[in-house]
């Protein structure tokens, strides 16, 4: 997939990465394979829809061991969500303190195949499972205009919430749906990731051959 700001889109189990344009194949291949290495090892011991948090934290502290320099943080307050008209206008990253209005633009527009997210619709319309929730990143990628490689990685939790109120003759049920929203700017160094781009590659390979022998056919 892709679109005016987006060379590729690629989902994995909890991220979408969003690969911009004026990026070598070389650079697009080494941000594709940290990201999706930091992912592979929080999740190692970690489930994300469990323990968000320590989670995120495990991958955040991978890529910044494997050349990827924190320029700065993004956080939003908690936003409540009570329809899911709602739900397009709420959910939008925005680009502020060390992050590039043009990774927010790609967040953005990767997001757009979320914003027909079958979990929010679900939920407005008949969801009864107060407590449900739902996680996932978007990690767009660019090089600026002085030649450096910068990402951000957005994450987001959705907690949705059901209260039901008795009356005489009529139930009354409001579904909500609060949402986290989190995130981090980097700038990555290719030199500083060459260190561990061989042992990174091997990593990959020896989960998605594990992965493979584990499968139930």
């Amino acid at each position: 997939m892709h679109n005016s700001s987006l060379v590729s889109l690629s989902q994995s189990q909890a991220n979408l990465i969003g690969l911009g344009s004026h990026l070598s194949v070389e650079e697009r291949n080494d941000l594709f394979d940290l990201l999706t290495h930091a992912e592979g090892f929080a999740s190692r011991f970690l489930d994300h829809e469990e323990l968000w948090k320590p989670w995120l934290d495990r991958y955040r502290n991978r890529l910044e061991k494997h050349g990827c320099i924190s320029r700065g943080s993004l956080s939003h307050p908690p936003q409540v969500i009570n329809d899911y008209a709602d739900f397009d206008a709420q959910l939008g990253p925005v680009g502020t303190g060390g992050v590039p209005a043009q990774l927010a633009r790609q967040a953005r527009d990767a997001l757009g195949v979320l914003r027909g997210s079958a979990f929010a619709r679900r939920f407005f319309q008949r969801g009864s499972a107060n407590g449900q929730s739902s996680t996932f990143l978007v990690t767009p990628c660019l090089r600026d205009a002085r030649g450096r490689i910068e990402f951000a990685v957005y994450a987001f939790q959705l907690n949705a919430s059901v209260e039901i109120r008795d009356f005489d003759f009529w139930t009354e049920t409001r579904r909500d749906i609060v949402v986290w929203h989190v995130g981090t700017a980097y700038r990555f160094d290719r030199e500083q990731f060459a260190a561990y781009r061989e042992q990174v590659q091997k990593d990959l390979l020896g989960w998605s051959q594990r992965a493979l022998e584990e499968l139930s056919l």
